[in-house]
């Protein structure tokens, strides 16, 4: 989980169409040969290995070289013929080609708007890292000489040095947003099995709803890390059981609370790890609201 790179969009009809002609167009076997017939291109009979080949080609290069220090080789033609594309491949495949570019448009992106939002690695910091470290321990000298009671608080922006490995029931939240952000170690997925734990043992506490209020606004921070994070699975997995738990009986206020908050499965549409098309999606809170109504 070095880098975050957005969700591919789903593609149409139309582009799959395109990319599956572009394969069909791109055939090996039926190259045009010099005396008009059609040949194979890349027969693994006669295709060999291409670094085996020029080391060889070097080997031998050097045996019957007089000079001590000889330039290596040119790549033999016969070689680089079947190391380079072959250009009658995409000569037959011209229209397929043009045809793929219309479907699939390069649209350059400015990302100076959201390079706030981006998260910053410690891998993309690395140059720092030690002297962050020095930093770190001199505060904790500081804080062991002078005796003091408060915790030492690390440079604005920055990591606290002492990570979270455990959710507790006092401020979920916030301890759920350390682990997530954790720049050292990857921690995201504990951290929404912990976070789950949380909701449901709110839930199932709750006296009268006394920390439905509490489950419900994890709930709402869990599904839009689950969504941000590619990690949809966790989330969709937790709100069906909660609906299959929770819609009727002594907790269904709380159920209601999802409805009106709209905090449904996590669809197609805004992450790729999910497997739920939108429909499902928008239909999946519909059933309980017509039976409320009812």
């Amino acid at each position: 989980r070095d880098y975050q790179f957005a969700s591919l969009d789903s593609s149409s009809e139309k582009q799959q169409s395109s990319a599956a002609d572009f394969i069909r167009a791109m055939d090996l076997t039926s190259l045009p040969s010099a005396d008009g017939n059609t040949i194979e291109s890349l027969k693994p009979g006669t295709t060999f290995n291409p670094t085996l080949q020029y080391f060889y080609q070097v080997i031998q290069d050097r045996a019957f070289s007089e000079e001590e220090k000889a330039e290596l080789p040119e790549l033999d033609p016969a070689i680089s013929e079947y190391v380079r594309p072959d250009k009658r491949v995409f000569e037959g495949a011209r229209h397929e080609i043009e045809q793929l570019r219309k479907q699939f448009t390069l649209v350059e992106v400015d990302d100076k708007a959201d390079k706030a939002k981006k998260r910053i690695y410690w891998r993309d910091v690395i140059g720092q890292e030690a002297e962050e470290h020095e930093k770190e321990k001199v505060a904790v000298a500081v804080k062991a000489e002078a005796g003091a009671d408060e915790k030492v608080k690390p440079e604005e922006g920055k990591m606290d040095f002492e990570p979270t490995f455990k959710i507790s029931s006092i401020n979920p939240i916030e301890d759920f947003n350390k682990m997530v952000g954790d720049r050292t170690h990857d921690r995201v997925a504990e951290a929404i099995s912990q976070l789950t734990e949380i909701i449901l043992k709110f839930i199932k506490e709750s006296f009268e709803g006394s920390h439905h209020e509490k489950a419900y606004e994890c709930l709402k921070v869990l599904r839009e890390t689950c969504a941000s994070e590619d990690e949809a699975p966790p989330y969709n997995n937790l709100i069906k059981s909660i609906k299959e738990q929770f819609q009727t009986g002594k907790h269904e206020g709380f159920w209601r609370m999802v409805c009106e908050g709209k905090l449904t499965l996590i669809s197609k549409n805004e992450t790729s790890s999910s497997d739920i098309i939108q429909q499902e999606a928008d239909d999946f809170l519909m059933t309980s609201e017509v039976v409320n109504d009812v």
